[in-house]
């Protein structure tokens, strides 16, 4: 994307936030300024323009813009750590927070989390993904993109937490133009990180598919720069150097300064370590310079400046101080003004480029120092070859010190030269060759010279086969040492002059100067080329019969085929009658193979036999061995000298050792027929000049046979090894040290279900639990660092989608250098034993949060977070009924997502309520397999598609009762049936919580009830106590010490303590009454005054209850201690007010019967108005009998009879009206009920007439006396009738009814009066009874109250009896015996 597409792009996604009301194309317009600006070399300027935008970005999205140039506008200034800070801040107001300083557990977490998402799908089908549309999630990607710049330089692992966002982001929401910084730099850093180099290059291919096919060029340097970065570790040099060319080539589609400057610096030290012409080398330097200055990346000048010093060191010579100084150039200066913490990178490579010239110069101690200084700077050098610098130079320095053996930096040299194996198995086209010289320098270490030489010459071959100049001559002169040290003079001469020539190939004329100091003992005369033997001229036909012969045993690999080839071969040059090839082993000569020439050809024998003496004489093989030269002999054993005179010597035989680069590989014997004159020597010089040849052809060819017998030997070892292992009943597997090139025996794939395909290239991580990803991540980074044998205990995922646990073990395999060859591992199967122990502590640790006091809650946490690892669940939910059991809330819970509480709190308890409704209200388990399609899901199947739940297990929490708790669901986000590891889980999990919350209730009960009854004796001043008899050990509430004003712990805590404290003759009271229940074996109440320490006197009351034993001997009291004091007090001033209570009593019950009598006067005077009318007309009636003339004095009589009776009638009426105003102290007496209500309705008969109400009186015969006041008790009758006739008044005057009815009910008589009015209205009812509460508007309200008095004085109860009809009821109950007082 060009610079202009890009600020469109961020001028839409402004437009589109909204978030500019006030102007929107002034932000748009400021941001295009800012960007423009970053690749001029004004930076100020640049600097203002981005605070400018900061000043106008309205939200976040306007500020992540402003932020990416602010990031870029730090790396120009080199300010990588203000770069981070800026970066961070803003990713958090999106919700996003990254630790500056993540941990390897952190970055592992995120790492699976990707590989988890991407679930299967190949990385060259992400180019399809969707462009991403959500403009957060834009200028999210916008800096982290940005960001990762500054994180490559500052911390590998806040690198791959910012690339695992990215790219989860990426999968999530879509394709960005920074999906290439994505997928190259994830691919970058898996290879690097986590060794799938295979994996990383197809991420980074992908990016660059991705730039191509929508056009972001802008994108195009980076995602070259980091496929490169990649390639480095799989392709040789050359092709990466083409990678790096066509980055630079890219800037006329970019503008991405700082990566095409990076390129600059790439493309120089690539060309450095292929070892190509320094002149050339030192040109591009300039370039590369003028270019960086333009563009004003101050940063690139630093290692453009460590590259240059160390060409010309190479050039020109070391300097006198310092290896870089020169006369313009001071290396201490420059050093001084290093600033790690801004370009750690570069500061890095200086060093390794330092330690590398200072062992180009033999100067091995100070190669050493610089590399310390590098060493604390390596983590920013991921990806960059410098690494392979670092280990390699600081393996051949530390060796270079070693001449006697191993010492303390013995395992440091192998550690590097491990990490040189590493990457030579990834490419060794580039580090094969600096391993081998690696190893050769750790054989000569471990005196292993023949390895050693071995290992040498293979260096110099590789690096001389793939062109990396600089490696040859550095391998030519290490070799070079190793042969002068140990006395091989002539091969160190060939070596130190192959390696001169090498170094002056590379134009390290430097170099080659000081080579010829520091040895010059081989190029005292570096013209001469000494030969031992005469060498044949160089005509046409020799030269044709050489590269003939050479060509013959080149093409031969197979060591019988090459063995007659070279037998034919020499035979016929020579003209010899035999020739025999042989091999020294071990001191011991052998001969691989012969033949003799015979006229119908050679007949040869290639079965190996030790060599006799009557086949070749002994003493002429070894010194031909000795002296690497052709010993001339004749048949009778005699050596012959050489033609060094120009005449070839008689001789008959020859011993032509077979040398290659200073090491025999045998030797030839060639005998001529008897008789002939000696041989050719023209012949002889070709022969010598094919022997190196020969040299070569026979150890490939025994290589070759080595290894293929290896190979052999290997395939049936593998064969044996797979063999065994897919018999074996457990898991077993392999690795490399990248968790690469697996392999699983059968018992491991029946197990997963999956494919070698599906478990190659780490889909085999998957098999693990999501949850323990990690932990096994972490455990194999422990396993390849520390070279130890480590393991966890993890859930593995069956063929059937269920996961057990197994313990998982791995062992690394090491080789002799420590580096780890392979990686062996087993899985058993652990599941029933971990389940248990699982469940096990789950108990524990619920029982232990029990007895330390966490509440439920916590505690049903804790089993969720149990049941949920048992049960494999996605989470799981406690719920509770309510206090009403109709609806359940959220008690327990875990990994429940966010809002899932709020959603579920209150669903109903019903037959179809969800799962867990459902079971609460069937008291049974309910489980739903499938919640998209069962019923019981249908009112509630929003909350399983919010919350991705596909299975729900509920099963109700019951008491010991049989009542429902609650229900403990286990919710999947897949399908899944009920096993029964589950099964058994829920239900041990389901008790125990039953168990938890009933001890909780209990709990919770038992502090209420402790709590009521402390505050009930703190209300009731009551303490209670327990005394041992036999120990004297007293306790006592904390009341009762409120009581006697001491705690008894304080005192002794003993009865005797607490007697002590009391005086003398309570002493004794309490001690007698107390000693003497005792002896009765009784229990105890008394009252007793006790005086208190402070001189407080209290009346109590001792109350103990008596313990016996099993022999009914006494062992303690157990009681209480009432503070009756002001119970006391209260007692004696009720005693005191009783008796004017009684008066005020009596005198009110005295004006209620004299207001009931006023009610009656009219009443009371017709009743005593009859009798005395009956008495005038009686008189009148006398007085007319007794005037007759003749008196009729019986008639007289019988009237005057009427008068008394008469009189006395009225006379009883006047005396029962005058006992009902007297104030008469209460007179019980049985009284017949009967009478008693007959006299009362003589009271208000008047009344009843007046009022037009009827009576009826269902009073039936026989029932006994009822012991009464008469006169309260006729008071009562009169006014529960005066209340009905006045409650009936607006009743009409046909339909007033009054009814009094008795009956006897076992030891009771019930006396019932009803009338038919408007009854009570129901607000009065609860008052009815209380004083001065009346509804006539002049009345007392006292009359129902008295009432109510004199019946419970009588020992009964009055009650109103309300019924569904009109009117109402007042019923009281008189016991049939007078109450005992």
């Amino acid at each position: 994307m060009s610079s202009k597409q890009e600020t469109t792009g961020h001028a839409e996604v402004s437009a589109t936030s909204g978030a500019d009301a006030t102007d929107p194309v002034g932000f748009a317009e400021a941001l295009g300024i800012a960007k423009s600006s970053m690749s001029s070399e004004n930076l100020s300027l640049t600097e203002g323009r981005i605070n400018l935008l900061w000043d106008l970005a309205a939200n976040k999205i306007d500020r992540a813009a402003a932020c990416c140039l602010q990031i870029e506008l730090h790396l120009r200034r080199s300010e990588v750590p203000e770069s981070i800070t800026v970066a961070l801040a803003c990713l958090q107001e999106f919700g996003i927070v990254i630790p500056e300083r993540p941990d390897q557990l952190e970055l592992e977490t995120q790492a699976i989390g990707v590989w988890a998402r991407l679930d299967g799908r190949p990385v060259e089908d992400l180019v399809d993904l969707h462009m991403m549309e959500d403009n957060e999630m834009k200028a999210v990607m916008s800096v982290l993109a940005a960001m990762s710049n500054s994180a490559y330089l500052t911390d590998e692992r806040l690198l791959g937490v910012t690339l695992c966002h990215m790219v989860t982001i990426t999968l999530q929401y879509g394709l960005t133009e920074q999906a290439v910084l994505t997928f190259v730099l994830f691919g970058f850093f898996i290879g690097h990180h986590f060794g799938r180099y295979k994996d990383g290059m197809i991420f980074c291919e992908l990016a660059l598919t991705v730039v191509q096919r929508y056009g972001f060029w802008e994108y195009e340097p980076k995602a070259i720069t980091f496929l490169e970065l990649v390639a480095i570790w799989t392709r040789p040099l050359g092709d990466v150097i083409e990678l790096t060319r066509s980055c630079i080539a890219a800037r006329s589609r970019s503008n991405d300064i700082p990566f095409l400057c990076y390129a600059y610096v790439r493309i120089v030290t690539h060309r450095i370590a292929r070892g190509d012409d320094l002149e050339q080398i030192s040109a591009e330097i300039d370039t590369s310079t003028d270019l960086v200055v333009k563009a004003d990346f101050v940063a690139n000048l630093l290692p453009l400046t460590a590259q240059r010093r160390f060409v010309e060191a190479m050039r020109q010579g070391r300097g006198s101080d310092d290896v870089f100084d020169d006369k313009l150039f001071s290396a201490r200066d420059f050093e001084s003004s290093f600033v790690p913490a801004q370009t750690p990178t570069y500061i890095c490579y200086y060093w390794i480029l330092k330690a590398q010239a200072f062992f180009m110069y033999g100067e091995f101690e100070k190669a050493r120092h610089a590399m310390e200084q590098a060493a604390g700077l390596t983590w920013a050098s991921t990806g960059h070859i410098q690494l392979v610098d670092f280990h390699f130079i600081s393996a051949l320095a530390s060796a270079a010190m070693c001449e006697d053996g191993p010492d303390e930096s013995y395992a440091t040299i192998v550690g590097n030269v491990d990490w040189l194996a590493r990457w030579a198995a990834t490419c060794p086209e580039t580090f094969l060759g600096k391993q081998l010289l690696g190893l050769a320098e750790v054989a000569r270490i471990d005196g292993q010279f023949k390895k050693a030489e071995r290992l040498y010459e293979q260096s110099i071959e590789l690096a001389s086969r793939y062109g990396l100049l600089a490696d040859e001559a550095l391998a030519y002169e290490t070799a070079g040492r190793f042969y002068r040290r140990y006395g091989a003079v002539r091969s160190a001469n060939d070596h130190f002059v192959k390696a001169r020539d090498c170094y002056m190939r590379w134009g390290a004329r430097g170099k080659v100067a000081q080579l010829g100091e520091a040895y010059p003992e081989y190029f005292a005369d570096a013209t001469a080329v000494k030969l031992r033997v005469g060498a044949p001229d160089a005509s046409g036909s020799l030269v044709a019969a050489v590269l003939e012969m050479s060509q013959t045993f080149s093409a031969t690999i197979e060591k019988g085929h090459l063995s007659e080839t070279i037998i034919k071969s020499f035979l016929h040059m020579s003209g010899a009658e035999e020739a025999i090839l042989l091999e020294l082993r071990d001191g011991e000569i052998w001969v691989d193979a012969k033949g003799k020439a015979s006229t119908y050809g050679a007949a040869i024998d290639l079965d190996p036999t030790l060599a006799q003496e009557s086949d070749v004489s002994s003493p002429h093989v070894m010194e031909a061995a000795r002296t690497l030269e052709v010993v001339w002999a004749c048949d009778a054993g005699d050596a012959q000298p050489g033609p060094e005179s120009g005449k070839p010597p008689a001789a008959t035989a020859l011993y032509i050792p077979l040398v290659k680069k200073s090491r025999l590989a045998g030797v030839l014997f060639l005998r001529l027929a008897v008789g002939s004159s000696g041989f050719d020597p023209e012949a002889v010089a070709v022969l010598q000049a094919v022997a190196p040849q020969v040299a070569i052809a026979l150890e490939n060819s025994r290589s070759f046979a080595e290894l293929r017998h290896e190979k052999a030997l290997l395939a049936e070892s593998e064969q044996e090894f797979r063999m065994s292992n897919d018999t074996m009943p457990s898991m077993i597997w392999s690795a490399d040290a990248n968790g690469g090139d697996e392999w699983f025996n059968k018992e491991w794939y029946e197990y997963t279900g999956l494919t070698p395909n599906e478990a190659r290239n780490g889909g085999w991580k998957y098999v693990f639990h999501p949850d323990d990803r990690a932990e096994s991540a972490a455990t194999w980074y422990r396993i390849v660092t520390t070279r130890e044998m480590s393991g966890l205990e993890a859930r593995l995922r069956r063929h059937d989608g269920e996961y057990r646990w197994f313990i998982v073990r791995a062992k690394p395999l090491c080789d002799s250098t420590g580096r780890i060859v392979r990686c062996y591992g087993s899985e058993s199967d652990i599941d029933d034993l971990k389940r248990a122990e699982i469940l096990l502590a789950g108990e524990k640790r619920s029982f232990e949060m029990i007895a330390s006091g966490e509440p439920l809650g916590t505690i049903l946490d804790s089993l969720c977070q149990t049941l949920t690892v048992l049960s494999d669940g996605a989470f799981v939910s406690i719920m509770l009924l309510d206090e009403h059991g109709k609806t359940l809330r959220p008690a327990g819970g875990y990994r429940l997502p966010e809002g899932f509480n709020e959603e579920v709190g209150g669903i109903p308890v019903g037959p179809q309520a969800g799962s867990c409704g459902t079971a609460a209200f069937r008291g049974e388990p309910v489980l739903v397999e499938d919640v998209e399609t069962d019923p019981l899901w249908v009112e509630v199947r929003q909350i399983a598609q919010r919350f991705n739940i596909r299975t729900c297990w509920s099963t109700p929490i019951m008491s010991a009762r049989g009542a429902v708790f609650g229900t403990i669901a286990v919710y999947s986000d897949r399908r899944r049936t009920m096993g029964d590891r589950e099964r058994q889980a829920i239900d041990r999990f389901t008790q125990l919580a039953s168990f938890v919350i009933e001890r909780k209730n209990s709990e919770e009960a038992l502090m209420k009830s402790e709590a009521l009854l402390a505050e009930g004796q703190r209300i009731s001043h009551t303490g209670s106590w327990a005394w041992n008899i036999q120990s004297d050990k007293l306790q006592w509430s904390e009341e009762h010490g409120n009581i006697f004003g001491y705690r008894i712990a304080d005192v002794g805590g003993t009865m005797r303590d607490m007697l002590e404290r009391m005086l003398p003759e309570e002493r004794a009271f309490l001690e007698s009454s107390m000693r003497a229940a005792a002896a009765l074996k009784q229990d105890l109440q008394f009252e007793f005054q006790a005086t208190l320490p402070n001189g407080a006197v209290k009346q109590l009351l001792y109350t103990g209850r008596i313990v016996l034993g099993e022999a009914g001997e006494v062992i303690e009291y157990v009681g209480t201690t009432m503070d009756i004091t002001e119970r006391k007090r209260v007692e004696f001033e009720l005693q005191k007010s009783a008796v004017h209570l009684r008066e005020v009593q009596a005198e009110l019950e005295h004006v209620a019967r004299a207001t009931s009598m006023g009610e009656l006067a009219a009443s009371i005077a017709h009743e005593v108005n009859q009798p005395l009318t009956g008495i005038v007309a009686s008189g009148g009636a006398a007085l007319r009998w007794l005037s007759r003339p003749v008196p009729d004095v019986g008639r007289a009589v019988a009237s005057l009879k009427n008068v008394v009776d008469d009189g006395r009638r009225a006379s009883d009426i006047v005396t029962r009206i005058r006992k009902m105003f007297r104030k008469e102290t209460m007179a019980v007496e049985p009284t017949d009920l009967k009478e008693l209500i007959a006299d009362v309705t003589i009271l208000t008969r008047g009344e009843l007439q007046k009022t037009k109400v009827s009576l009826k009186l269902d009073i039936p015969e026989g029932l006994p006396p009822v012991p009464v006041d008469r006169v309260q008790l006729q008071q009562v009758f009169v006014n529960l009738i005066l209340n009905a006739i006045e409650a009936m008044r607006e009743a009409s005057d046909n339909d007033r009814r009054l009814t009094i009815d008795v009956k006897q009910d076992d030891e009771l008589i019930v006396v019932g009066v009803s009338d038919n009015g408007p009854g009570i209205p129901d607000d009065r009812v609860e008052n009815i009874f209380r004083p001065f509460e009346s509804s006539k508007a002049n009345g007392m309200g006292m009359g129902l109250s008295i009432c109510r008095t004199i019946v419970e004085h009588h020992g009964g109860q009055m009650r109103l009896a309300q019924t569904r009809a009109t009117g109402c009821r007042f019923e009281f109950t008189l016991p049939v015996e007078a109450p005992r007082a």
